[in-house]
């Protein structure tokens, strides 16, 4: 069996009942399918446990692995006369039949129609980011549905004066900060997060510095996933990272950031010689560049080692007996330069550093 033959048989039972997700489910769970099988050929596993096991994976997924499409399959029934779902259902099917009527038609007053406390709100929480006419966002139950509802609307009519319709001055400028993001308007932006993100879209990096000369109303919790601590810095790391262009890296100050800018950038961009820009902590030794960057494309492209010469030679033989000890070949030590021997071996590099070998475990 192979994993076309077990992604066949996914879909097949997901037709059968029903299931949705089908697509995204079916390539998942063939490849669990086929390790399943490799496992049991490769006689890791024997037939029993092969048996036994795989029919709990294949119940476990039935049961769990997707849910019920009950409603999908009546949806021109449910947009024509929404009452269909008292008609046709009962308890918690009734109810989630009602949100699914709030969400296709992204009207928040059928999840009035719902019984149960947590899927009323859910209901509303899930239809409040949907809605694009302001009118259904005026029945939303809570402050922060109606700040949600108002946002989208705003920033899906490009129409900014509904955020005048938020519920509280904060609210207003987080609206005014997505109108800012989705416009690419540095001028909107009330948090420095939004800066970092207009910055990188535009591909604008001198925007960071406005940063320090604005007047912000929100101070920035989550800086797009880098320290808030240097916020003018983060904001070139970001920029660097969108742009994938590491020239970037150079107007940071803070080091800390600067070196995790240059090594994102040479994993993201597998460029080995950026690892050359990142700095030594003090106390550790050469082999941090490595452990930290060189290894990260030397792994893949060993050959790359040679590109570590621009930093040292030092670095350079370090990068090609690491490539050695990690991938368990020998061969690559030849390439490792030392004085008046032509064919190095990894015994002679170790013995060069005074170290002696550990066979690996």
């Amino acid at each position: 069996m192979n994993l076309l033959f077990g992604s066949k048989i996914i879909s097949l039972i997901c037709i059968a009942f029903d299931f949705c997700f089908i697509k995204l489910a079916e390539t998942f769970f063939s490849i669990i399918i086929y390790i399943y099988i490799t496992l049991y050929r490769l006689s890791f596993m024997d037939s029993k446990i092969f048996r036994y096991s795989l029919a709990l994976f294949l119940l476990f997924f039935l049961v769990n692995g997707c849910t019920p499409s009950k409603f999908a399959q009546y949806q021109e029934e449910i947009e024509r006369d929404p009452s269909f779902c008292t008609k046709t259902f009962t308890g918690e099917n009734r109810d989630w039949c009602y949100a699914f009527a709030a969400n296709i038609k992204q009207d928040p007053q059928f999840c009035l129609s719902i019984t149960s406390e947590s899927i009323y709100k859910e209901c509303l929480d899930e239809v409040a980011s949907e809605i694009t006419d302001p009118e259904k966002c005026k029945a939303l139950k809570t402050d922060f549905q109606k700040d949600n509802c108002y946002i989208n609307v705003a920033v899906y009519t490009k129409d900014i004066s509904y955020c005048d319709q938020t519920t509280s001055q904060e609210a207003k400028y987080g609206c005014e900060g997505s109108f800012g993001r989705a416009t690419l308007n540095e001028s909107l932006c009330q948090d420095s997060s939004c800066i970092g993100f207009v910055a990188a879209y535009k591909n604008t990096p001198a925007l960071c510095r406005t940063i320090g000369m604005r007047d912000l109303k929100v101070e920035a919790t989550d800086y797009n996933g880098y320290s808030v601590s240097n916020t003018i810095d983060s904001c070139f790391a970001f920029v660097a990272k969108v742009t994938k262009n590491a020239v970037v890296c150079s107007e940071i100050k803070d080091q800390f950031i600067a070196d995790t800018c240059y090594m994102d950038l040479a994993r993201q961009n597998k460029d080995i010689t950026l690892c050359k820009h990142v700095s030594i902590p003090e106390g550790q030794p050469n082999e941090y560049k490595f452990g930290n960057c060189y290894q990260y494309i030397a792994l893949e492209q060993p050959m790359e080692c040679l590109k570590v010469g621009d930093d040292s030679l030092e670095l350079q033989n370090t990068c090609f007996y690491g490539v050695s000890y990690e991938k368990e070949d020998p061969s690559f030590c030849k390439y490792i330069v030392l004085p008046n021997d032509k064919d190095v071996t990894c015994d002679d590099y170790l013995d060069s550093l005074g170290v002696v070998a550990v066979p690996r475990r």
